[in-house]
């Protein structure tokens, strides 16, 4: 991150911004021919309840002040910033489909809009299937997503299958800079 801010800082490009904002989603950011990406900043805290091993259940929620510690360089650049968060898609049949964990995700996902609007940076949310086919993804394939922007951003490094969520930080954000400039 700090590389990129040095390159970016002193430019007059626009400096966009990907955010799948999952509690295992990524920012990724690009200006020009610069791009980095980040995980969310989280943290596992203990859940009531015990699992059937005896363990304790974790949750993980967003490190709030972390959060806010990596968008602070940009503050000088607001102007010059656009945000792209996808909308959270809540599950409603399967593995972990519960009132609970549908809170979660709507908690996540607002505090995004509350945290851009707080410091003045332009943002906009888009549906996974909207940005998803103007940027040539098909279905759910995460796997297709990580290889498509590890082939567009070689610098960046996506090699593991676990980056999808870092890849779709960076395409959110080549989507926004494309409708930008009308690419």
């Amino acid at each position: 991150m700090d590389e990129f801010l040095r390159n970016v800082t002193g430019s007059e490009e626009l400096i966009f911004v990907g955010i799948d904002p999952g509690s295992e989603g990524a920012i990724g950011f690009l200006c020009g021919n610069f791009a980095c990406v980040v995980d969310i900043p989280t943290y596992k805290t203990e859940r009531s309840g015990k699992k059937l091993d005896g363990s304790s259940k974790t949750k993980t929620l967003f490190d709030h002040r972390a959060i806010v510690e990596l968008f602070e360089p940009f503050n000088p650049l607001r102007k010059r910033i656009r945000v792209c968060v996808e909308e959270a898609q809540v599950q409603i049949k399967g593995k972990g489909a519960n009132a609970y964990t549908g809170f979660r995700v709507g908690v996540g996902f607002g505090m995004w809009s509350l945290f851009f609007t707080a410091l003045d940076y332009y943002h906009e949310v888009v549906a996974p299937i909207s940005w998803k086919k103007n940027m040539g993804l098909q279905g759910k394939d995460k796997e297709f997503s990580r290889m498509k922007a590890a082939a567009m951003f070689p610098n960046v490094k996506l090699t593991r299958k676990a980056d999808h969520n870092r890849a779709e930080g960076l395409l959110l954000a080549e989507y926004l800079r494309r409708k930008v400039y009308g690419a």
